[in-house]
């Protein structure tokens, strides 16, 4: 009697701030047996089984040292920093595929939906990339070279927590109303909000996939990775509040039209080929937060 066949353990896995916001979440959700090592920037967290290595992507030589010293078959690169784009997201992706490169190991990119100018929203993974603003050019740099090293480049939009709060709402919700201060929330501005955790298990899941079935993926290995849902800024804030301990009326209304800031306004994302390939659920906020 043939043995049954045993589970394929995950691949040897490299996550790029893991110290970070949704690099924690990774660490947290992978399985305990999975061989995972962490890059972090200041300070590593205490996550058990992990192997950590300080690393400073803008680095080339530090890249490429820290990669032979983990020799990891998949990176799943979610290092990033807004104030710095070209030098961290632009370069320090470019540093990170060609380190991977030297090792045999593929690149998963954690990019974003501001990639799109956010003129209509409902963003196929096919639809033109036209970033309006310079996190979005970084990212869409970034997205070129993983795709020229045969990586994959999962998109998202608007990752949220509640506990903690994810750092993007408690500077623009928590911090602020602590102080005193009302924030506005814009009623034409939309997103997909994405539960961190979903988005943890949904890339887990891509990782583990063999070279072939990324090979399969169209448009070069594209994916859009969000919740289904298209909400504006006012309306989510309104369902995240109640879970942040925020009174829904200290929230203020208003317009991006009328702000005066330059950015997409509608970078909602069609996720149908994400939610037909994946076994993970993309939740609704109705679901993870409540809410009609």
């Amino acid at each position: 009697m043939t043995a049954p066949e045993q589970p394929r353990p995950g691949p040897r896995l490299l996550i790029t701030g893991g110290s970070g916001f949704i690099g924690g979440r990774l660490l947290a959700r992978a399985a305990p047996d999975w061989p995972i090592a962490a890059t972090y920037w200041s300070q590593s967290c205490a996550a058990e089984n992990v192997a950590w290595y300080p690393l400073d992507v803008r680095d080339a030589a530090a890249t490429d040292a820290c990669l032979r010293a983990a020799r990891p078959e998949v990176v799943i690169h979610a290092a990033y920093r807004k104030d710095e784009p070209k030098a961290v997201i632009a370069r320090g992706t470019e540093h990170v595929v060609a380190a991977a490169a030297r090792v045999g190991a593929r690149v998963l990119l954690i990019s974003t939906d501001q990639v799109f100018d956010g003129g209509r929203g409902g963003y196929r993974e096919e639809d033109e990339a036209r970033p309006v603003a310079a996190y979005g050019r970084a990212k869409l740099v970034a997205e070129r070279a993983v795709l020229a090293a045969g990586g994959l480049v999962v998109r998202t939009s608007l990752v949220y927590a509640t506990r903690p709060p994810d750092p993007a709402h408690r500077a623009l919700l928590v911090e602020p109303l602590a102080r005193g201060e009302t924030p506005t929330l814009f009623t034409d501005e939309y997103r997909s909000p994405t539960d961190v955790d979903d988005l943890a298990d949904a890339l887990l899941e891509l990782a583990a996939m063999r070279p072939e079935a990324w090979a399969a993926l169209p448009l070069g290995g594209v994916l859009h990775v969000a919740g289904p849902e298209r909400l504006d800024r006012y309306t989510f804030s309104l369902r995240l509040a109640p879970h942040l301990g925020i009174p829904s009326e200290r929230l203020s209304a208003g317009t991006l039209a009328a702000s005066g800031l330059i950015r997409p306004a509608d970078c909602s994302l069609d996720t149908g080929r994400a939610r037909a390939l994946l076994r993970t659920r993309l939740r609704p906020t109705s679901e993870v937060l409540g809410g009609d």
